[in-house]
């Protein structure tokens, strides 16, 4: 090598530039271990403190956190937004705020029993679960009886982590999650790390392999859980009616039932009762649509079916729902 180029490497190695972004990236992985860190502390900290306090203490504070929320205005746009959109003038201002705030009520009391799961009394929330009657019970003894994959679409509705919780606690059964994860990496691992504890093995859609990893899982004959009711945008959703109003849908159930007909499709679904400290866990099975054989077709045709399920547990409890998500953005 000559003078010349030796030289020019040199300083390339040396351009502050590069050390600049270096020092950055350093600071980033830094401040992402620590947060990382006092995130996990601070987990673990709240878990002792709702495990130490008497169960309906837990409940109480919780009712109140949400009501607070409520008061506060949190995501309050969003809230508001939604529920005019699928309700309208056919509830009034009042009946509107009453299911907004049983809403936050719902999230605040989530958090309060996911705490209270994690620590050493996780009887005390799951006991609370019961079927909503017995057609549910009877499907869920199908689910765990006979052999063979079976695929679960469940809505943001109650306490849906619990949900599963109580299933696999009662069966000794594990679920496959399928998890989108959050922007914060920090608070992905925490919630991967929970959902894990309560017996799910965690999907990540952010890997690049999920497609082949839920095939995979489906062929070995396992169960697989997805919640498909969030806005999916054009690229990963198709648009059919979600209460009444068009929305863009998750396409990845339909396409897991396509490509494994022999998957048995169910909707499985939580809400609440007893101001919240009840719960009650509904499944029904979903049988296939009329297919054309043309893909994006029958995506279509099995994305709305589902939804309309979906719609229908969802519109009979709509205080248990996450309202909060921007679900329904501009359709293109």
């Amino acid at each position: 090598m000559g003078e010349s180029e030796t030289g020019t490497a040199s300083r390339g190695a040396d351009d502050p530039a590069q050390r600049r972004a270096r020092r950055r990236r350093r600071r980033r992985v830094t401040r992402a271990a620590w947060l990382g860190a006092a995130a996990a502390f601070g987990l673990r900290t709240l878990v002792l403190g709702v495990s130490c306090m008497p169960w309906w203490l837990a409940l109480a504070l919780g009712r109140r956190l949400g009501d607070a929320m409520h008061g506060l205005g949190l995501r309050r746009r969003t809230i508001e937004h939604n529920l005019g959109l699928v309700y309208g003038q056919r509830l009034s201002e009042s009946q509107r705020q009453r299911i907004a705030r049983a809403a936050q009520r719902n999230l605040a009391l989530g958090l309060f029993e996911i705490l209270r799961a994690l620590g050493p009394r996780r009887r005390d929330v799951l006991r609370s679960f019961s079927f909503a009657d017995a057609a549910s019970r009877e499907h869920a003894r199908r689910i765990e009886a006979q052999p063979g994959p079976v695929l679960l679409v469940i809505p943001h509705l109650g306490n849906f982590d619990l949900l599963g919780a109580w299933w696999c606690s009662r069966t000794g059964l594990a679920l496959h999650v399928v998890m989108k994860p959050p922007a914060l990496r920090a608070v992905f691992e925490l919630l991967r790390s929970a959902r894990e504890r309560f017996g799910f093995h965690v999907v990540d859609t952010g890997s690049r392999a999920v497609i082949t990893e839920i095939n995979r899982l489906l062929e070995a004959g396992r169960r697989v859980c997805m919640l498909p009711d969030q806005h999916a945008g054009r690229k990963k959703g198709v648009v059919v009616e979600f209460l009444g109003v068009p929305a863009y849908t998750y396409r990845g159930p339909a396409i897991a039932a396509l490509r494994h007909p022999e998957a048995r499709v169910y909707v499985a679904a939580t809400w609440r009762e007893r101001d919240g400290a009840a719960h009650r866990a509904w499944v029904r099975p979903v049988a296939p649509p009329p297919l054309t054989g043309e893909l994006s077709e029958d995506v279509h045709r099995w994305t709305a079916r589902l939804s309309a399920v979906m719609s229908e547990v969802v519109g009979a409890h709509p205080e248990s729902y996450l309202w909060h998500h921007r679900r329904w953005r501009p359709v293109r």
